[in-house]
Order: C-alpha cells, then sequence, then structure tokens
C-alpha cells in the first residue's frame, strides 16, 4: 500500500479551519483513491453537471485529537454530558486505529457546476439527519427535500456501487479496505495501521511520478499559496509537503535543447510545467486577463482550463471557428477593444489537424493590443516565432518523452514569463528533475524522430484513402498523426473492433480513439470534461468540435507494413474495405 496525493478536486477543510496537524493536501491509500476515481466517474455518468469533491482524507492524530475535543466542546456548550454519548460513533478515539488515520476513509460531498449541493445536512453535522438512510426513514414531502434526498441517494449509491462502506451516521464519510469495511464485508481488511502524513523528507509519495502528483482538475499542484508559506515550509515550521525548486542543472539542459528545437527568439525565456495542460492553465490564469478567445477546436481540457479560469477570476470567454481568418478574429476583438485579451489557437489542432494562419492571426491580435498564445503539441519541431507569436505552447508527454513521461513547457518574452514563473513556482507548479531527465533523452533525438515518422505518416494515409467507408483523411506537416473521417455508420463499429482486438493483433503502440455522438455532449459552456472515453466538448454555438466520425490514429514506433498490416486485418474483422 502507497500514500498518494488526491487527485480529483478537493478542499482543505479542516486546514481552513486551522485545527491543528490538517494539511492544506489531502491523501489516500492507493487502493482508495482507485475507488474514490470510480465514485466520480459513477457520479458523472449519472449526471454530468455534478462531480465529487474531497473535503477530507487521511488525517493526523493531532487533527483527530482536536475534532474529538471540539466535539466535547460542543456537546458541554449545549449542556451535554459527553459521558452519556456514544463519541466514536462521529469522532473516534485518536489512539485508536481511527479510520481516517489509515489513509482507507475519506469525506466527500457533491458539486454541480462548481457549487456544493444541498444534501440535507450539513458536513460535519452530528445529527440523524446525517445518517444515510435518513431520507428512507423520514420520506422528503415536498419539492427540495425531494431534491436534496436524490442528491444524497446518487452520492450514496454510486458509493457504495464503487465499494465502498458508507458510515451508518455520516453520508458523507467512506471507506474502504478498513477495518470497519472488513468487519461490513465479512473479509480481512489491508489497512490496519495508522500511516502519517507525508512531510518533505517522506518516502511514502513518489512527488516525481506525475501520477502521484496532486493536481487540481485544471492540471496545477497546489503546494504554496504565498512567499510566506513557502518560507515557513522550508524551515519546517508548517506541515506543507513540498519541497519546490526553482530549477536544476538538467531543467535548464532541457530548456536549452527545445529552444533550439523551435529557434526560440534570443533572450526569450521558457518555463517547465508538470504537463501541458498545466502550463496552458497558468497562462489563463497569471497574465492578468480579462478574456480569452480561444479556438473551437482547441484541445478540450485546455478549453476547460480556460473555463475554470474564466469562472475564478471573471474573464470574458469568446471562441474562434474554424477556418481561423483574420476576419473572423478581427470581428470578435472589435466587441470590446480595451481589455486585456489572450487568444490561443492550437495548429495544428489536437485532434482534427486544422492548422492556422499564425501570421495573419498575430497581426490582427496585435493590432487590437491582444496576445497570441499558440500550442504546437502535435507537431513539436514547427518554428513558428518568426511569424509573430507571442507565447508558445507544448505538452512534452508525447512526443518529446516518447510516452515516458508527463511535462509541459512555455516559451515567450521575459515581460510576459515573469509572473506565470512567480505564480507557478509558488504554487509548486514544476516539473520534477527525473521527469526533466526523460524528456531530455526524448528531445536530443525529437527532430529525427519526427522526420522518421513523416512518411510513414503518408504511407499510411494512402492507404486509408482506399478504403470504402473512410470520406477523408486528414494530416499536418511535422505530425505523428492522421484523423480520418467515416461514414457514419461505421463509427461506432470500428470503436468496438478496434477496442477488442488492437492489443490482440498487434496494434499497442498505435492509438486509436473516436469522436462522440452530438446528442451526448455537453455543450462547451458547462465546462468541458472527457468522461469514459468519449469527447465531451462543444464550442459556444453547440456544435461538436470533434464530429462522431472522426477517427485520429497516431503512429508509433512499429515499421510502417506492420502498421498497415494490423489496420487491415482490424477493420476486416468487422467492415469491409
Amino acid at each position: 500500500m502507497r500514500v498518494v496525493p488526491v487527485t480529483i478536486s478537493s478542499r482543505p477543510v479542516y486546514f481552513e479551519q486551522g485545527l491543528e496537524g490538517a494539511s492544506r493536501h489531502h491523501f489516500l491509500a492507493d487502493i482508495a483513491l482507485e475507488k474514490l476515481l470510480v465514485l466520480r466517474d459513477t457520479v458523472r455518468a449519472i449526471d454530468a453537471d455534478l462531480d465529487v469533491v474531497v473535503l477530507d482524507g487521511l488525517r493526523s492524530r493531532q487533527t483527530q485529537r482536536a475534532l474529538r475535543e471540539r466535539y466535547i466542546s460542543e456537546l458541554q456548550s449545549n449542556g451535554i454530558d459527553p459521558s452519556t454519548v456514544a463519541l466514536d460513533d462521529f469522532v473516534a478515539d485518536p489512539d485508536s486505529i481511527f479510520s481516517h488515520g489509515t489513509g482507507g476513509a475519506v469525506d466527500v460531498w457533491l458539486l454541480r457546476n462548481g457549487v456544493e449541493v444541498d444534501l440535507g445536512a450539513s458536513y460535519d453535522e452530528f445529527s440523524d439527519r446525517s445518517a444515510p438512510d435518513y431520507f428512507e426513514r423520514y420520506p422528503a414531502q415536498d419539492s427540495e427535500a425531494k431534491q436534496k434526498a436524490a442528491a444524497r441517494g446518487v452520492l450514496v449509491n454510486a458509493a457504495r456501487s464503487a465499494g465502498f462502506l458508507v458510515l451508518e451516521t455520516e453520508f458523507w464519510h467512506l471507506e474502504f479496505g478498513t477495518i470497519r469495511w472488513g468487519i461490513a464485508n465479512g473479509v480481512e481488511p489491508v489497512l490496519t495501521q495508522i500511516v502519517s502524513l507525508p512531510n518533505i523528507e517522506s518516502t511514502n509519495v513518489d512527488l516525481h511520478a506525475f501520477s502521484a502528483w496532486p493536481v487540481a482538475d485544471s492540471g496545477v499542484a497546489p503546494a504554496f499559496h504565498s512567499p510566506g508559506d513557502r518560507q515557513r515550509a522550508l524551515a519546517h515550521e508548517t506541515h506543507d509537503p513540498y519541497y519546490v525548486r526553482s530549477g536544476s542543472p538538467i531543467e535548464r539542459q532541457l530548456l536549452s535543447q527545445l529552444a533550439m528545437v523551435i529557434e526560440a527568439p534570443p533572450g526569450y525565456v521558457g518555463a517547465l510545467f508538470p504537463s501541458g495542460l498545466s502550463a496552458a492553465s497558468n497562462v489563463f490564469r497569471r497574465l492578468g486577463l480579462e478574456r480569452i478567445i480561444i479556438g473551437y477546436d482547441t484541445y478540450y481540457e485546455v478549453r476547460a482550463s480556460a473555463l475554470d479560469a474564466a469562472r475564478a477570476h471573471g474573464i470574458q470567454i469568446d471562441t474562434l471557428p474554424h477556418p481561423k481568418s483574420d476576419n473572423q478574429l478581427r470581428e470578435i476583438l472589435k466587441k470590446n477593444e480595451s481589455c486585456r485579451t489572450l487568444v490561443w489557437v492550437d495548429s495544428p489542432s489536437n485532434w482534427l489537424l486544422l492548422e492556422s494562419d499564425i501570421e495573419g492571426l498575430a497581426r490582427i491580435a496585435h493590432e487590437y493590443g491582444a496576445l497570441l498564445a499558440v500550442d504546437t503539441s502535435v507537431a513539436p519541431c514547427q518554428r513558428l516565432f518568426s511569424s509573430g507569436l507571442d507565447l508558445l505552447a507544448m505538452s512534452l508527454s508525447k512526443y518529446p518523452s516518447g510516452g515516458s513521461t508527463a511535462g509541459g513547457v512555455l516559451f515567450g518574452h521575459p515581460a510576459i514569463m515573469r509572473s506565470i514563473q512567480e505564480g507557478a513556482l509558488l504554487e509548486g507548479c514544476v516539473l520534477a528533475p527525473e521527469a526533466a531527465s526523460r524528456i531530455l533523452v526524448g528531445t536530443m533525438t525529437l527532430s529525427d524522430r519526427m522526420a522518421a515518422i513523416s512518411p510513414k505518416v503518408r504511407r499510411i494515409a494512402a492507404f486509408l484513402e482506399k478504403i470504402s467507408m473512410v470520406r477523408e483523411v486528414h494530416t499536418a506537416e511535422g505530425s505523428g498523426q492522421i484523423v480520418l473521417h467515416v461514414t457514419p455508420d461505421h463509427g461506432a463499429q470500428i470503436e468496438a473492433i478496434v477496442a477488442a482486438n488492437a492489443a490482440v493483433y498487434g496494434m499497442p503502440k498505435l492509438m486509436c480513439t473516436f469522436g462522440a455522438p452530438v446528442s451526448s455532449i455537453e455543450h462547451f459552456n458547462t465546462n468541458p470534461r472527457f468522461r469514459s472515453g468519449i469527447a465531451a466538448d462543444r464550442n459556444a454555438t453547440g456544435e461538436s468540435s470533434i464530429p462522431a466520425t472522426a477517427v485520429r490514429l497516431s503512429v508509433g514506433a512499429e515499421p510502417v507494413e506492420s502498421i498497415i498490416s494490423a489496420l487491415r486485418f482490424i477493420l476486416s474483422l468487422g467492415v469491409s474495405a
């Protein structure tokens, strides 16, 4: 068992309340986190507007003692003798093997479009109303109470279906692997010891592994909120667990190598991030923006991150249709010429491989005082600064690292990058040296690898154009991806065939992903997310940026003959070519 950071939306309630020993970050046993992710996905599948937020996870003995003492004080202030109350039913003895101390207990709540849902009782309300079966024993009579009962039912039922034990006195308290869970299920518990919260020197959490890095939905690791917090943590005066370096020799070497690949202008600076999404999120949140104009075919998670920033900071969002032309951008910029604006586009776009006129967009953006940022993740060796862009963003997870780890980078003028770098450092949003080392190895051969992929892409595209179900095939210079549009009645059929047979029939490195039916996709302004392998994103007009007929292939390192042979065989299993 490992202790790992919680990687979904969270709120450090007890840290905010100033309870002794409370951490700003939530941690769980890895097996409990796996169940938590199942719970979240189940809730989202039931209602696309709902999400799960973690209020507490692994808890220190100091915090448990503070909670118990607070409960006793509340009883006494209400004239109740604590000795007459079953204290352990609500707040366990801090000297016992209490569930929150094992990493197997988690307190959760529901969010609807980012706002906490009224579930009929408040968090840590020690009353009969907090029981998971309260509304079964006291059926709701009016519409408001029925809504609360229904929402609580979604949470409780989803938790149980994920394998959690729901505490009989607190519907928000879930357990997996604990002693109480084992007794309830008639099995041996696996989490039977109190574990410590990770600290700076801890080896319980692999801080270099991106999968274990504490990320919010926006992809940013929340470590420090101010320079004072960082200094106190480094002086061991607080319980904040992360030591964040401003840089390392390996990171500087990686930035130099990347600067050569993209031919960054002299004097421009770069910054590394835990992921490409993290880099984008920092741009949206750090530049004091009043408006973001984002390409409608921009990578769905980046668009979601822009929406997160817009909600949090009151930023206006506009969508730039495709094809992205000077006239379209000019019309959008004319709406409000005085506000601080960022234009963000992918080129080629991350799915449809549509390319933008960067020089034209930059000229119009600068005419109206806007900044232009271009994400080149799909074709990483482009040299676009001569076209006039202000920021270049790139995910390092796919091509530069060869899929071995995650990372992201931004390059831009020092005047633009300064606030981004300072804010990212304070939040601990930095790339681990181990990840930087892996990416550096891949970056040294990046140009040669991309040059070798290009002829393979052309040959595979030529093969696919001969398939009767294929209507269009798109490629982009310098990218290892192919997008094809199939006839509508074949999309779901191909998806099922590839999902069932790709790994078996020799295509482990050939990714095949699919668009979703428009009817099942939420609108762009409701925080689009990728759910259950379906691309859930729309633009402001309600049109999906990823058609239901689109299929994307990402060419791997296999010989081109092997890839074509595997494609031919898999397609022949259920679809005639």
